[in-house]
């Protein structure tokens, strides 16, 4: 076994160079995919599956938060399906500057130690009540902890920025489908959720 030479930081920056260059040729194919909508899906999920497997091979971020009960299970709050899409609605910086790219890789990174039920349960939450990230673990009735004090305000230790909170109501409102930017827009019968509705 080869001893590990680099710091976790460091990792997860060669980790989010190598995302970004692949994020940028599969956008560039997508771009040429203008009336192939299946293609485009595909595509997108390609993306999806690119950063989220990114983030959880990368070294994960220990923020001190914690719920009453915990073990070693790490909650990534911030889920990296939903950054990775914020990434390509707003494609126009996050694929343009690495640094702007890494301040979300980073954030994807960030973890809370829980127990895998808190975990299965807030992610079914989640997405069945299309609850925020930072809104998710309150919502849900279940109490975070720093440094074993309870916190009350949760939105200022999980420290999300408002104009991700703000964009992702819009993506679950607008069921789960990028509304910013055009280069992936898709026709109502190739979005998600919405086949299930006629079957």
């Amino acid at each position: 076994m080869v001893k590990q030479l680099l710091l976790p930081e460091e990792k997860r920056m060669i980790r989010a160079e190598c995302c970004f260059k692949s994020l940028q040729t599969l956008y560039k194919e997508l771009k040429k995919t203008k009336n192939d909508y299946p293609r485009r899906k595909t595509i997108l999920h390609y993306m999806e599956r690119e950063y989220y497997n990114a983030v959880f091979d990368s070294p994960a971020i220990q923020t001190g938060i914690h719920t009453r009960d915990y073990e070693k299970t790490g909650d990534h709050y911030m889920s990296p399906q939903i950054l990775s899409n914020f990434i390509f609605d707003h494609a126009n910086v996050y694929l343009k500057q690495l640094d702007d790219f890494w301040n979300i890789f980073e954030l994807s990174c960030r973890t809370i130690l829980t127990t895998p039920e808190i975990n299965l349960r807030i992610r079914s939450i989640k997405k069945k009540l299309r609850l925020t990230s930072v809104e998710s673990y309150e919502k849900a009735g279940i109490d975070l902890y720093y440094d074993h004090s309870l916190i009350k305000d949760h939105s200022k230790f999980l420290r999300i920025p408002e104009v991700i909170t703000e964009w992702e109501k819009g993506f679950k409102n607008k069921n789960f489908e990028l509304y910013k930017n055009k280069d992936f827009e898709v026709p109502l019968q190739y979005q998600v959720g919405t086949l299930e509705k006629f079957l």
